[in-house]
């Protein structure tokens, strides 16, 4: 009777993030942990993560970025085999740590983020979360919202203080009740009991995905991959304004067929003349061996032909040593991240722009590259506040290079052009009088 074969799952993933049609950064962080694997049986999993910084406060980009680079971190250098537990720690540490700096500086007073967070590991899954950003799971052609808003309005909601037609309507909707961050201790949700299957599918977003409905949330991703997926969900939100930063990340559950469940078979024996033949050569060889360094010295001896590797010149020369960085993604990605924190953007941006030449969906280098982006943006909206569109132009058309889609820089670059027009029209009028 043939071996059964076993289904094993796997996942097909894409994840992205737009600045949105108004914002001037995007304070949005996510990311997929290992990186450079898709294996959902692996001791680690596969750990996704979104985080939406609180809008309008300084440093949201850097409450948003350190949630997820603490949270991966500790996940991954943690041995612990109980995972939820991991997840708690995790969000612990990410806590405190943007909880230190603003309480720290008066740069980063009072930031915050929002965190989601799903693990799949085998058939079962987790998640943790705080704030509005969400998770849905698709299944069966139906959706559901398995996180729940942390805002204001929806607390009023549970408590009876509001009816569900009167929270539609409700001002300030947005404004969160909890956040990672904002105290020296976080309350957020945690489940392990998701029952991982093939056909599923999971969205993690921030909430400038608001606008778009459930159903058209079920409609996009049962149609599409999951690639195209985020790129029409993130159009719509920007056709509905674009008010704020939106990141989505769509995972596909589907089935691969794994190694038979093998029982002990017999060994076949070999007919008696393949076993004479076998043993014979494993003697040959073994004798071989045995005279070999004899065999050696007589036809060896001072033949023209040998080199005597202790003394030759060509053995000592040394071997020249290239960054082993030169050929690697990782490799490449550290580089890019040193060049970045020492304030070199340009070498960063052509390193990071090579990464994902070679690997587009490689989300250290989209990180980066946007990274980048929110700097050039930020250097310039200080220079345009002094009027110095010169050189405030130089560094929107850097960030128009980087995201050329972006609208708002489009306008701002018109305004500077019309700004440095009539300024120079006002210097030749006085220079002709």
């Amino acid at each position: 009777m043939p071996d059964k074969i076993k289904e094993m799952l796997g996942i097909n993933y894409y994840g992205c993030s737009d600045i949105g049609l108004v914002r001037i950064e995007n304070q949005d962080s996510y990311g997929k942990f290992p990186q450079n694997d898709f294996d959902l049986y692996t001791e680690k999993g596969q750990l996704f993560i979104v985080a939406d910084g609180m809008g309008g406060h300084v440093g949201g980009k850097e409450a948003s970025s350190t949630a997820v680079e603490t949270i991966s971190r500790v996940y991954l250098e943690s041995t612990s085999p109980d995972k939820l537990q991991i997840l708690k720690n995790s969000f612990d540490k990410a806590n405190l740590a943007i909880y230190g700096k603003s309480t720290s500086s008066d740069q980063y007073k009072r930031m915050g983020t929002t965190c989601s967070l799903l693990l799949l590991r085998g058939e079962q899954g987790y998640f943790a979360h705080v704030g509005d950003s969400r998770i849905y799971r698709i299944e069966n052609n139906k959706i559901e919202q398995i996180t729940e808003d942390h805002t204001k309005v929806r607390e009023m909601l549970k408590n009876g203080l509001l009816t569900p037609k009167e929270a539609e309507n409700y001002p300030s909707k947005s404004v969160l009740a909890r956040a990672m961050g904002v105290e020296e201790t976080v309350k957020a949700d945690f489940r392990d009991d998701l029952t991982v299957r093939k056909g599923q599918s999971y969205i993690l977003c921030s909430d400038g995905l608001a606008k778009v409905s459930k159903e058209e949330i079920l409609e996009i991703v049962g149609e599409n991959s999951p690639k195209d997926s985020c790129d029409k969900l993130i159009a719509l939100a920007n056709e509905r304004g674009g008010k704020d930063n939106v990141t989505v990340l769509v995972i596909k559950i589907t089935a691969q067929k794994s190694e038979p469940d093998s029982k002990p078979t017999k060994k076949r024996k070999f007919p008696f003349l393949k076993t004479f033949l076998v043993i014979t050569v494993l003697v040959l060889i073994a004798l071989g061996f045995q005279f070999r360094k004899r065999i050696a010295k007589v036809f060896d001896f001072n033949s023209p032909n040998k080199v005597n590797t202790e003394n030759s010149s060509v053995s000592k020369k040394p071997v020249e040593e290239k960054p082993n960085y030169a050929g690697t993604n990782y490799g490449m990605l550290i580089q890019a991240d040193k060049l970045y924190k020492k304030g070199d953007l340009e070498s960063a941006l052509r390193l990071y722009k090579k990464i994902l030449y070679n690997e587009p969906m490689h989300l250290g280098a989209l990180q980066g590259v946007n990274n980048i982006a929110s700097d050039y943006m930020n250097m310039a909206e200080k220079l345009r506040e002094k009027n110095d569109y010169s050189d405030a132009l130089v560094f929107y058309k850097r960030v128009r290079e980087i995201q050329p889609s972006n609208e708002r820089v489009q306008k701002l670059i018109e305004e500077c052009q019309i700004h440095i027009n009539n300024n120079t029209a006002d210097t030749s009028s006085a220079s002709g009088k």
